[in-house]
C-alpha cells in the first residue's frame, strides 16, 4: 500500500467514526447549583439556602472577661478571675398569610438561653425578658431592674395609636427561686417616642406563695432614654411590693413576704446613665440606688448604692475592648456598711 492509499483509508475511518458519534445521544451538562440568595426584606445579614423559602441569619460573639475584686478578705476566693463565653444566635423568618413566621434561638456556651416562635403579633417560648427595659452600656454594670435577661411565656404585641403595647403571661422569676408561685406573672407594657425621647412603662402582677397562703404583689418600672448627637442620657426607676426581683433583690436570702404572707416586702430602684461617643470610643457613667425593706429573719432595711464607669473602644470592625469599674456600697440597718470595688476588662468579637 502506497502513502496515497494509506491517507485515503485513514480519512474514511475518521469520517465513519464521526458519523457513528453523531448517532449517539448527546451528554447532558450538569445543572448549575442554585446560589445562596440575600433576603434584604428582613434586614442585612439574612440569606436563604438553595431550595428553601426560609431566610436565615447567624450571629453571636466570642468574649473574654478578666475581673479583679477589691477588697477580698477570703483566703478561699482569689481576687482575680478570668472567663470566656461563646454565643450563637440563629434567626429564621418566612412570610405566611398570617404575617411573618419567625423562629429564634440563642446558645450561651453549651446552654440554651432563648428559643421562641413568633407569628405576627404573637410570641411563645423563652425570649428577652419583657421587663428588662433599662439596660446600660457597660458589659458588667446593669440597672438590676428586672435582673433576669430571659422570660418564658406567651406575649401579644400591638399598637394603640402612637403607643406600642403588649400583654404577656411569663415566668421570669416565678419558679426558679423559693417561694414559688402558682401562676405566671401578668405583664402590661407600654412604649412610645416623643421627639428624641423613648419612654417605656411596665406594670407587673406577681403572686407571692407560701405553704399556707398566697398574696398578690406588684411592680411598676419605667425608663426614659434619649440621644442627641454624641450624647446619650437615660433615667430609670421602679417600685415593688411583694416582687423584689423586679426592682433588684439585695440578697438571695431576701423573701417577698413574711412566712405567713401577711406582709409584703417593699423595694425601690432608681438610677441614671450618661454616655458620650466620639469616634470609635464610647464613655459611659452610671449610678443607681436600690432599697428594700424585707422580712427575711426578723426584718431589715437594705440600701445598695452602685456606681459604674466603662469605656468601649472599637479596635477593628466587630472587635471591641472595654475596661470597666463598678463600686458598690451596701448598708444594712443595724450593721456596718460594706464596700466592693470590681475592675473588669472585656474583649469581644461579634459576628
Amino acid at each position: 500500500m502506497n502513502i496515497r492509499s494509506l491517507f485515503l483509508a485513514s480519512a474514511a475511518l475518521v469520517s465513519a467514526g464521526g458519523a457513528f458519534a453523531a448517532d449517539l445521544p448527546a451528554k447532558q451538562a450538569a445543572p448549575a447549583a442554585d446560589a445562596v440568595r440575600a433576603c434584604p426584606a428582613y434586614g442585612s445579614g439574612f440569606f436563604t439556602l438553595p431550595g428553601s423559602e426560609t431566610c436565615l441569619k447567624l450571629g453571636g460573639y466570642f468574649r473574654y472577661i478578666a475581673t479583679y475584686n477589691d477588697p477580698d478578705k477570703s483566703f478561699t476566693v482569689a481576687r482575680y478571675a478570668q472567663s470566656a463565653r461563646f454565643r450563637l444566635e440563629v434567626d429564621a423568618r418566612s412570610n405566611t398569610e398570617f404575617g411573618v413566621l419567625r423562629g429564634f434561638s440563642r446558645m450561651n456556651d453549651a446552654s440554651l438561653s432563648r428559643a421562641f416562635v413568633q407569628l405576627g403579633a404573637f410570641t411563645a417560648g423563652r425570649y428577652a425578658n419583657s421587663s428588662d427595659i433599662s439596660g446600660t452600656y457597660g458589659e458588667n454594670y446593669s440597672s438590676l431592674l428586672s435582673n433576669s435577661t430571659e422570660s418564658t411565656g406567651i406575649k401579644y404585641e400591638g399598637k394603640l395609636g402612637p403607643v406600642n403595647a403588649f400583654i404577656a403571661l411569663e415566668n421570669a422569676f416565678n419558679n426558679n427561686l423559693f417561694p414559688v408561685a402558682d401562676r405566671p406573672d401578668a405583664v402590661l407594657g407600654l412604649s412610645t417616642k416623643v421627639d428624641v425621647v423613648d419612654f417605656k412603662l411596665n406594670a407587673i402582677s406577681h403572686q407571692v406563695q407560701t405553704a399556707t397562703k398566697s398574696a398578690e404583689g406588684y411592680a411598676v418600672i419605667g425608663s426614659a432614654r434619649a440621644k442627641i448627637d454624641a450624647v446619650g442620657f437615660a433615667l430609670y426607676g421602679g417600685i415593688s411590693k411583694g416582687a423584689l426581683l423586679y426592682t433588684g433583690r439585695p440578697s438571695s436570702s431576701d423573701f417577698d413576704s413574711k412566712t405567713d404572707a401577711t406582709g409584703l416586702s417593699e423595694g425601690t430602684n432608681i438610677g441614671a446613665e450618661l454616655t458620650y461617643t466620639m469616634g470609635p470610643g464610647t464613655l459611659a457613667l452610671a449610678v443607681g440606688q436600690i432599697k428594700a425593706e424585707t422580712f427575711s429573719g426578723s426584718g431589715k432595711k437594705t440600701t445598695l448604692n452602685r456606681y459604674g464607669a466603662a469605656y468601649g473602644y472599637t479596635i477593628a470592625k466587630d472587635l471591641i475592648i472595654m475596661p470597666e469599674l463598678m463600686i458598690t456600697e451596701t448598708d444594712v440597718k443595724g450593721s456596718a456598711s460594706t464596700y466592693a470595688n470590681i475592675a473588669y476588662v472585656t474583649i469581644k468579637r461579634t459576628f
